[in-house]
């Protein structure tokens, strides 16, 4: 089996187990998720409550400077609730459209001989934060991304991204074999 199909399979089966955790957790009259193919999510008309989440992938490598926002530039979901507020593919930056609690996850994979951190930052302070390297040394050529999952509370109109912290190198490998992604979604909204 390809390395490729092994990550999708592993990312699609964390993603069957986070969406029955979330079915089980959270009552709803009619469910919100359903799944049409990997990666390839859709929010259900009609399920009770405010439909916010949005997926958005990286379409190249590209090089990033400390502290630089991830641009994370072909967005596959952006549903905000009809309250304002979404992931914008131009700055990187998700403003959250509804206070409540949200799901965010990020992965982000280093170009060859390279490393670096990646943080997920709320209005400029840090709430999570991965490190993603590929064979920094020796002969190998493997990539060794790295997912970052995080539970917040967010209020309406807060700022989230994903950003570049140094390492060694700029390179942010994203490709036809490896996509860094950033994704987000309310699982409770405050009442």
């Amino acid at each position: 089996m390809e390395t490729k199909e092994r990550m999708m399979g592993i990312f699609c089966f964390i993603f069957i187990l986070l969406q029955g955790s979330i079915s089980a957790s959270i009552s709803l009259n009619k469910p919100c998720w359903s799944s049409d193919s990997f990666l390839r999510t859709r929010l259900l008309e009609g399920c009770t409550g405010t439909q916010v989440a949005f997926h958005a992938y990286l379409s190249s490598t590209k090089c990033y400077r400390n502290h630089k926002t991830f641009i994370f530039d072909r967005v596959q979901v952006n549903r905000n609730g009809g309250n304002g507020g979404w992931y914008n593919e131009n700055t990187g930056i998700f403003v959250v459209p509804k206070t409540g609690l949200y799901a965010m996850t990020w992965t982000v994979a280093a170009d060859h001989g390279t490393w670096f951190s990646a943080q997920l930052m709320v209005n400029g302070e840090v709430k999570g934060v991965v490190m993603t390297d590929a064979d920094v040394s020796g002969s190998g050529i493997g990539v060794h991304p790295a997912t970052g999952f995080v539970l917040t509370r967010l209020s309406h109109d807060s700022h989230v991204n994903i950003r570049f912290v140094s390492g060694h190198g700029c390179e942010v490998k994203s490709d036809g074999l490896i996509r860094n992604t950033f994704s987000g979604w309310l699982m409770n909204a405050a009442a």
